[in-house]
C-alpha cells in the first residue's frame, strides 16, 4: 500500500534543528522570498475543492463480509457482494433485494463481481467455479453455469456487454457470451498468476499479473506489453475509455490510449495494488487502500483529500454515476457513503458528523487529533509541481521538487498565507521557516543549492509548548536548551530516581505514559527511553549519562502528533499502547463500571467520536461502547476485574499484551507464583558465569544476555554443561563447536535452554541463553536494574503507576 509512515518512531527523543533549535540563535533569514509572477501563479493554481463528509453510515446486522461494492447504473442503487449479494437503495437502511443468500461454505464464497457498462445487469464468480449473471431491474438470475475451475478470481465485462471474461488461480482466460454463458474461446496469458482483468475496447482485455498486456479476445494473440509494475491489480481505465491508468515502478502511471504514449503520473500515492476509482465526470480519482482512501484532482494528480480508515479494513469503493458521492465497503459490512451536503440531499442524506472546532489556541494542554486535522491535514497541502515524494503522514510531508530554494518559499508564503498561517519572522533561519496559526506550529525546512532541485519537509508540530512540561527540578543542574518543541536538561541523580520521578510528575500533569503493544524493549544499562500521550500528542523522553560531566544524566523532551489516541482515565497514568494503523490500548483504572462508562461515553464525544447503538452492550461486569468517526471504528471494552478495577481494551490488542484480558492480576500477592508441575528453571536461578557486568534479562523474550571474560569458549561450554546437569538438565551439543561459537541444547522434560555462546569481530565474547524452559516468576532485581515498565512486564502485573513504590524499593537493593 507504499510506504507511509502516521507517527514518528519510537526512540530517543531527538533534537530537531526547528525555528527555535540551537542552529537558529541570532540568525535571520537569507531566503528573499519576490512576489509570485503571473507564470508562477499558473503552475501553482489549485482547483477549487470542498471536502467530501460522511453522509451515511449503514451497519446492517446481516450484510456479512463485503468484498466488493458497485453502484448502478440509473445512480439509484447498488450492490454489495461477499457472503452473500444484496441490493441497496442509496437512501434506505436495509437491503431492498437479496440475489444470493449467505455464503458459510469455503467453495461458495463470492469472489468477484461485475456490472455491465451498458445494461442493468451483473455477473459474479465463486470459491466453486460457478459464473452466474442476474437482471437487476427485474431482481432475478438470468444464467448460471459451472465453468470446470475453481475458484474464479477475475472478472470483466466488456463495454459493449456481449461478452464476459473470467480467470482463476491460472493463467487461461475464458471468454463467454454474456447472454447465454456459451464458452467464446480461451487465451493462453504468457504471465504468470494473472491477478486483474480489465476491457478497454470492445474484443480488447488487459490481464494484469507478473506483467500486463492486452489481448484480443476473439484471436487469442497478444496486441502490446504495458511498462507496469510486477504482480500488481492497479488498473484503471477513465470513463472516456482514453486513458489508462496502472501501477508502474514508483507511481500510477496515466496512459494515453489514443497516441499509446504515458501522458502523466500520479505520485505520492499507493502504486502497488491499489483499488483506482474515477468520478464519471473524470474530475476526481479516489485510490483506495485498506487504511487509506486518498482523492486526487484527476488532471492534476494533486492530493486534495485524505479518509483514514480504521477498525474496519476497506475492501471496495464505487462512485454514483454523475455524481461525487463515494460508497464504501469494508471487511465487516459497515457501508459508508461520502460526499458534499448539496448532492447528499437529492437522497436524502445529511451530514452525520459536525467537524470538531479548533478551541485550544494556548499551547497549555495538546489539541485532540480531531482539532489537529482540522486546522491542517499537511498531505492535503498542495505540492509544487513535479514533486517527487519521499514519505508522508497527517503531519509531516517530504519531497524533493525541481526548482531552487527561492521559488519554493515564494510558493509556501503564498500557499499558506492564503490558508491563514503567518511566518514567525523573527525566528526565520537559513534553511527552516515557521509558520503559525491559531497557536499551531508548522515548520517549513529547505535544503538544497542547486536551482533546479530542494529538498522540502513540511511538518506540523501542534499547539503544545514542551517548555510547560514539568522537569526534575529538585536535581536541575543545568538547562542546555529550551524551546517550544524541544527542551534538554542536565540533572545529578540516579537513574532509578529520574525514572520515578519522570514517571510521577508527568502523570500529576496529565500524561499518560505508554509501552508500546507487540514490541521488545532492548533496554541498556545506563540509559531510557520513554513515551507519554496527552491528547493528539507523544512525548519523547530520553534520558543519558552526561558524557562531558561524571554523575549527571541528561534529559532530553521532544514531540510528534499522532493520528490515532483514545481518552484515558485520568487515573492510568500507564497503558500499553500503539498507534500504527489504529489505536490499540490496555489500561487499567479505579474508576467503577458506571465511572468508567460516563467518562468515556463524554470524552469520546469531546475527541470528536459518534456513538452508535449497533453493538452497543451494557451488563453488570462489561460494557461495549462501539464508536465512529468518519471512515474509523473503535469499540471501547470495559471489564471488571476480580479485585474491582476496570480494564479498558481497544482496537486488537490480545496477541500482544502482557496483560491477560481475561484474567485478574495473577500476581496481585506478589511477584513469586507457584510453578505447579513446571520443570523448567527460574530465569533468577539461572548461573551466570565468567561473566563481566551484570546480565540483561529480557522476559518478553525469554532471553538472558551478558558479555564474558577473556576465557576460552569450550571452557565457558564446560562449565555451564557442569552447572544445569547438576541441576537435573541434560546436555545436548548443537552443531560442532567452533573457536568463536559454540551451541548447546539443555534439556529437561519437555523443556529447552537454548545456550549459545560466541566471540564477534571485536573480540568480545558473550552468552546468550534462551527457550521455553525458562520461568519468569521469580524476583530479578538481585541481578538486573531494570525499567519500571520492564519490571510490570516480567512480572505480569497489570499496567499502571501504583506500583512505582514498590518498584523503587525492590531496585533500590541492586
Amino acid at each position: 500500500s507504499g510506504a507511509t509512515a502516521e507517527t514518528a518512531p519510537s526512540g530517543p527523543a531527538a533534537v530537531v534543528p526547528t525555528a527555535q533549535g540551537p542552529a537558529s540563535q541570532g540568525q535571520k533569514s537569507e531566503l528573499p522570498v519576490a512576489k509570485p509572477t503571473s507564470e508562477q501563479l499558473a503552475r501553482w493554481k489549485v482547483a477549487a475543492f470542498d471536502p467530501l463528509v460522511l453522509l451515511a453510515y449503514r451497519d446492517h446486522p446481516e450484510t456479512g463480509f463485503v468484498s466488493f461494492i458497485a453502484a448502478t447504473n440509473d445512480a439509484k442503487q447498488y450492490l454489495l457482494g461477499g457472503t452473500r449479494l444484496t441490493l441497496w437503495d442509496i437512501s434506505r437502511e436495509e437491503p431492498v433485494h437479496e440475489f444470493i443468500g449467505p455464503q458459510t461454505e469455503d467453495d461458495k464464497r463470492l469472489l468477484c463481481f461485475a456490472v455491465s457498462p451498458v445494461a442493468d445487469w451483473c455477473a459474479v464468480g465463486d470459491a466453486g467455479g460457478i459464473l452466474r449473471t442476474f437482471d437487476i431491474a427485474g431482481r432475478k438470475e438470468l444464467v448460471s453455469r459451472e465453468t470446470d475451475t475453481h475458484d474464479i478470481v477475475g472478472l470483466a465485462i466488456s463495454p459493449d456487454g456481449k461478452e464476459i471474461a473470467t480467470i482463476p488461480f491460472v493463467s487461461e482466460i475464458t471468454v463467454w457470451n454474456a447472454d447465454t454463458l456459451e464458452k467464446k474461446g480461451t487465451i493462453d496469458v504468457d504471465a504468470r498468476e494473472v491477478k486483474h482483468l480489465e476491457y478497454i475496447g470492445p474484443n480488447v482485455l488487459i490481464a494484469a499479473g507478473e506483467t500486463m498486456s492486452t489481448w484480443d479476445t476473439a484471436s487469442g494473440k497478444k496486441l502490446k506489453t504495458y511498462p507496469s509494475g510486477k504482480y500488481q491489480t492497479a488498473v484503471a481505465l477513465a470513463p472516456n475509455r482514453q486513458e489508462l491508468v496502472f501501477g508502474a515502478a514508483e507511481s500510477l502511471q496515466r496512459w494515453n490510449l489514443t497516441e499509446d504514449v504515458a501522458c502523466g503520473e500520479y505520485r505520492g500515492v499507493p502504486y502497488r495494488n491499489p483499488l483506482i476509482r474515477f468520478t464519471s465526470d473524470e474530475k476526481l480519482v479516489a485510490v483506495v487502500t485498506g487504511e487509506k482512501i486518498r482523492i486526487l484532482d484527476a488532471t492534476t494528480g494533486q492530493i486534495l483529500q485524505v479518509i483514514d480508515a480504521a477498525g474496519s479494513t476497506v475492501t471496495d469503493a464505487s462512485w454514483i454515476p454523475r455524481t461525487h458521492l463515494l460508497l464504501v465497503g469494508t471487511d465487516t459490512g459497515r457501508i459508508r457513503i461520502w460526499g458534499r451536503p448539496d448532492e447528499g440531499k437529492v437522497f436524502g442524506l445529511t451530514p452525520l458528523q459536525t467537524p470538531i472546532a479548533v478551541t485550544r489556541h494556548d499551547s497549555g494542554e495538546p489539541a485532540v487529533v480531531a482539532e489537529n486535522l482540522a486546522l491542517v491535514d499537511v498531505r492535503s497541502l498542495p505540492r509544487l509541481p513535479d514533486a517527487k515524494p519521499q514519505s508522508d503522514s497527517f503531519s509531516s510531508d517530504s519531497y524533493a521538487a525541481p526548482v531552487g530554494r527561492e521559488e519554493a518559499a515564494a510558493f509556501f508564503r503564498y500557499i499558506l498565507e492564503e490558508r491563514g498561517w503567518q511566518v514567525v519572522a523573527d525566528q526565520v533561519t537559513p534553511y527552516t521557516v515557521p509558520y503559525r496559526r491559531d497557536g499551531y506550529l508548522l515548520n517549513l525546512s529547505l535544503y538544497g543549492e542547486k536551482p533546479t532541485e530542494t529538498l522540502i519537509s513540511l511538518s506540523c508540530l501542534g499547539n503544545y509548548d514542551l517548555r510547560k512540561t514539568p522537569r526534575l527540578d529538585d536535581s536541575l543542574k543545568e538547562v542546555v536548551y529550551e524551546g517550544d518543541t524541544s527542551v534538554i536538561y542536565k540533572v545529578s541523580a540516579s537513574l532509578l530516581q529520574i525514572e520515578t520521578q519522570l514517571l510521577s510528575k508527568l502523570h500529576q500533569a496529565g500524561w499518560t505514559a505508554v509501552v508500546r503493544l507487540g514490541r521488545s524493549q532492548n533496554e541498556q544499562l545506563d540509559t531510557r527511553d520513554f513515551e507519554f500521550v496527552r491528547n493528539g500528542t507523544v512525548l519523547r523522553v530520553n534520558v543519558q549519562r552526561d558524557r562531558e560531566k561524571e554523575g549527571l544524566f541528561v534529559v532530553s523532551y521532544g514531540l510528534s502528533l499522532t493520528l490515532h489516541s483514545l481518552p484515558v482515565p485520568p487515573d492510568a497514568g500507564l497503558m500499553e499502547w500503539d498507534d500504527y494503523l489504529e489505536s490499540r490500548m490496555v489500561a487499567n483504572t479505579s474508576m467503577s463500571l458506571q465511572e468508567a462508562t460516563a467518562f468515556y461515553e463524554s470524552a469520546m464525544v469531546k475527541h470528536g467520536w459518534t456513538l452508535r447503538e449497533s453493538g452497543r452492550h451494557i451488563e453488570q461486569k462489561v460494557v461495549y461502547l462501539p464508536y465512529f468517526w468518519g471512515q474509523r471504528d473503535v469499540t471501547i471494552a470495559l471489564e471488571e476485574m476480580a479485585d474491582g478495577r476496570i480494564r479498558i481494551l481497544a482496537g486488537k490488542y490480545a496477541k500482544d499484551s502482557w496483560q491477560n484480558p481475561e484474567e485478574p492480576d495473577a500476581s496481585a500477592d506478589g511477584p513469586e507464583a507457584e510453578s505447579g508441575k513446571d520443570d523448567g528453571i527460574e530465569a533468577a536461578d539461572v548461573p551466570i558465569l565468567h561473566a563481566v557486568g551484570s546480565p540483561t534479562y529480557t522476559a518478553e523474550k525469554s532471553m538472558i544476555e551478558f558479555e564474558i571474560e577473556k576465557v576460552p569458549l569450550l571452557d565457558v561450554s564446560k562449565a555451564y554443561s557442569e552447572a544445569m546437569m547438576e541441576r537435573g538438565w541434560t546436555v545436548k551439543p548443537f552443531g560442532e563447536p567452533l573457536h568463536d561459537s559454540i551451541s548447546l541444547h539443555f534439556e529437561k522434560g519437555s523443556k529447552i535452554v537454548y545456550f549459545q555462546s560466541s566471540i564477534d569481530p571485536r573480540g568480545i565474547g558473550s552468552v546468550h541463553l534462551s527457550g521455553n524452559g525458562l520461568r519468569w516468576t521469580k524476583d530479578i532485581a538481585s541481578q538486573q536494574l531494570i525499567s519500571y515498565s520492564a519490571w510490570l512486564r516480567n512480572h505480569k502485573f497489570p499496567a499502571t503507576l501504583k506500583r512505582l513504590d514498590e518498584y523503587q524499593r525492590q531496585m533500590e537493593k541492586h
